[in-house]
């Protein structure tokens, strides 16, 4: 792929473009910014096009979508770092609101915590009837 061409672009979203949006949904707990994240991916392509022959355009596009997404966590949490103290940097009304994200990401955290719980006890009660004698 020395020059990316419509039909080559098309390919690539096709194969590809799926399988990037699933990756960054499971990471950032929202599809329409992992969609966002997804076309910024092809977007890098078109403008920085590698002048080399692209081996691995698939571990090309990863990559580029892992940059972005680090991007965009190193974003929101300079965003969540700005308090209503600050006079330097004002705040508008929609960061005073947790992001959907950062809502997200607690809702999971509270979830994992429970399950962890959950599986203690399970594991504790199943010890406790491995020592009752069977008749």
């Amino acid at each position: 792929m020395s020059e990316l061409t419509q039909h080559d672009l098309s390919a690539l979203v096709r194969d590809h473009g799926p399988e990037l949006q699933h990756f960054l949904t499971r990471r950032l707990g929202c599809a329409d910014t992992a969609k966002d994240l997804v076309q910024d991916t092809f977007l890098r392509l078109l403008q920085n096009m590698p002048g080399e022959i692209l081996g691995n355009p698939r571990a090309f596009l990863f990559r580029v979508a892992t940059n972005l997404l680090i991007d965009h966590h190193r974003r929101q949490q300079h965003r969540d770092t700005v308090t209503l103290d600050d006079p330097e940097r004002p705040l508008d009304q929609a960061d005073q609101s947790p992001s959907i994200e950062n809502r997200s990401r607690r809702f999971a955290n509270k979830r994992t915590a429970a399950h962890t719980v959950m599986t203690s006890r399970v594991v504790r009660r199943n010890r406790m009837l491995s020592k009752v004698p069977r008749y």
